[in-house]
């Protein structure tokens, strides 16, 4: 794997030397700069799970097993929050039938 990036690797930059020989830097300068674009344009997603991927290609190969959160682990305030806001907002559950929601209020 490390010789094929290598490879990759060499053949780009003779790529990028006969631009320069050829185009001149202007040329390369448009290239880098629509690439780094594109690569841009990717978006935060992608990137975020590129970098679980190779996270986890790392410990596969180190043998280390990924961390697992605990139950003990604290749960951080903008969770317990949504979790609270989510149970206020649930529907609750309809009334037997016969009985009227306002039946259980003392009036």
């Amino acid at each position: 794997m490390h010789e094929l990036v290598e490879q990759v690797a060499d053949e780009a930059v003779e790529v990028l030397l006969h631009l320069v020989e050829v185009w001149g830097a202007g040329l390369v300068w448009l290239f880098t700069v629509l690439f780094s674009g594109i690569l841009i344009g990717l978006g935060g997603p992608f990137w975020f799970d590129l970098a679980m991927r190779l996270s986890q290609v790392k410990q596969a190969l180190s043998g280390t097993a990924p961390a697992q959160p605990t139950a003990d682990a604290p749960v951080p305030p903008r969770d317990k929050a949504i979790a609270k806001a989510a149970d206020q907002l649930a529907p609750t559950a309809p009334p037997a039938p016969g009985k009227q929601p306002w039946d259980d209020k003392p009036w």
